[in-house]
């Protein structure tokens, strides 16, 4: 068992870590999820509840990416005629995407002709639930709206960036009228450097750039994301083009990549490199298998601001592909938390939006630390550990510390609190690889 034994040097130290809060890096801005959770099945709502309260008091989600499919504007509802019956599965995969344009003028939308039940059904199953239980905890639920365009029809957003803020308008103010609040970023299309999908680096840059106009100009001003390409080597490209359109540069807060391919040390330092060029944040929002390694060397390497392993719960086998694993065909359904998602929560739950990442040394890399002031004053510091080891760190501020643990063997068992004299050292003994957190008090007055 992990143990804090104070500034007793009785132990044989492996690390000295050294927290420096003068020097700083990236503010933080969410821990995000996809909106999909089993919640079309007729047993979601047996486990919705646990479900939404695990995922935001146990791991630590605050953010929401909402998706939205291309061809929720189209003449037929296939969405509905899906959900009542009428048409089958693979019927309503081969329309979800087919865009019939409403008319031909982008500026004068016919709203009957934009579909968005699907959006509803997310926000009613998803949203709701988990903005009520965030805002119990006076923090704030973020939704992210993600166009999803995979698929080919005669008519294309992407050809067109006028039709495309209509779209996108369309949504907000349906938002708007129903539920009373909109989204708070706009990602302005998911994996645009797929076959599937196929956007320009151009056209994702002339979309945004319209659609921060057409929003800005009804009283609407989220942040946007992009690019989210699947290979992390291409957000590169994507990002300097968008570069050279003045309006795009400027309405984007986050530039983002996925981890299916092209990612290199190199890359990482590249994303990070150009947040500093273009005064950005950086997120790394989708990879099946991603887990607490990774968010460790994004968060060092990229300066990740906002990161997303992928969706918050689905069934099947536990490849790292949902934070949570639940089978809604069963009689009495359950969410279980993933392998991964113990580890991952060693650093969600404990490090909150607004936090700002500091300097943390090591003289050993087995013993890895990442390390946070919050907002309310309090440090956390995350140690990654290849192997058991003991570490003294210092630099923390003096008042109480407390500590959580998770191998392969335990998870987040809480260990004593100990109080930390002023240019004192924490001493922490880590039986085995795995991911310890250091929590100090809150120093606010």
């Amino acid at each position: 068992m992990a143990l804090i034994t104070g500034c007793s040097k009785s132990e044989p130290i492996e690390a000295v870590i050294t927290i420096d809060p003068a020097q700083h890096y990236q503010t933080m801005s969410a821990w995000e999820a996809t909106a999909q959770a089993g919640q079309e099945f007729a047993s979601y709502e047996k486990y919705r509840d646990k479900l939404a309260f695990d995922a935001v008091n146990e791991l630590g989600i605050n953010r929401l990416r909402v998706e939205v499919r291309s061809g929720s504007e189209n003449s037929v509802d296939y969405g509905e005629m899906h959900r009542a019956g009428e048409i089958t599965d693979s019927e309503f995969r081969k329309k979800r995407y087919e865009i019939i344009n409403d008319n031909e003028d982008p500026f004068q939308t016919d709203r009957s002709r934009f579909h968005f039940g699907e959006l509803d059904r997310t926000i009613d199953a998803l949203v709701l639930p988990m903005k009520k239980l965030l805002s119990d905890r006076n923090e704030t639920l973020f939704v992210n709206l993600n166009y999803v365009d995979f698929g080919s029809s005669d008519f294309e957003h992407k050809n067109d960036p006028e039709e495309y803020a209509e779209f996108i308008l369309a949504a907000f103010l349906h938002m708007k009228e129903k539920y009373g609040f909109v989204p708070d970023y706009v990602e302005v299309v998911l994996e645009p450097d797929t076959d599937s999908a196929q956007w320009s680096a151009r056209q994702v840059a002339n979309a945004l750039a319209a659609t921060a106009t057409r929003l800005k100009g009804n009283g609407f001003e989220p942040a946007f994301i992009a690019p989210s390409t699947t290979n992390a080597k291409n957000a590169l490209t994507y990002i300097d083009e968008i570069a050279a359109v003045p309006e795009a540069i400027e309405a984007i807060e986050e530039f983002s990549y996925h981890r299916y391919s092209g990612v290199t040390e190199n890359v990482l330092r590249g994303m990070s490199e150009r947040a500093v060029r273009y005064g950005k944040r950086t997120s790394m929002l989708e990879w099946i298998g991603a887990d607490h390694n990774t968010l460790h060397d994004d968060l060092k390497i990229a300066n990740v601001s906002s990161w997303q392993q992928y969706t918050l719960a689905y069934s099947g086998s536990d490849e790292g592909d949902s934070y949570y694993k639940v089978d809604p065909e069963e009689s009495d359904p359950a969410p279980k938390a993933g392998r991964r998602t113990r580890f991952l929560s060693q650093y969600f739950r404990y490090v909150r939006t607004g936090a700002v990442r500091v300097a943390a040394s090591t003289t050993n890399a087995e013993l890895d630390p990442v390390a946070f002031r919050n907002l309310n004053g309090s440090f956390t510091v995350v140690i990654l550990a290849a192997s058991r080891g003991t570490a003294a760190v210092s630099g923390l501020p003096a008042g109480r510390c407390s500590a959580s643990y998770t191998s392969e063997e335990d998870s987040r068992m809480l260990m004593q609190e100990f109080n930390v004299a002023a240019g004192q050292s924490l001493v922490v003994e880590i039986p085995s690889a795995g991911v310890v957190t250091i929590s100090t008090a809150s120093t606010d007055r």
